[in-house]
């Protein structure tokens, strides 16, 4: 199960209304600035998100997908 750039897209405006939670980096035990996560294509075309405070990248698991198209999903119906 992947994510596509627009699934991202839809997720992070459903975050700046407030109806869905912000991604938060994994990495980074400051989560002073958790705005800071931001989603990026690789080579292959997969989604992955890069940490500008502490510059770490990550690829969503399972979990974390579920999640976005779950609030996805409420959003739509």
């Amino acid at each position: 199960m992947e994510l596509s750039i627009q699934e991202i897209n839809l997720y992070n405006n459903l975050v700046k209304d407030g109806k869905a939670l912000q991604i938060l980096c994994p990495f980074n035990e400051n989560q002073e600035f958790p705005d800071m996560v931001i989603s990026r294509m690789d080579s292959s075309d997969k989604v992955y998100f890069y940490c500008l405070s502490c510059q770490a990248s990550f690829y969503p698991g399972i979990n974390l997908i579920e999640k976005i198209k779950g609030y996805i999903s409420l959003s739509i119906s």
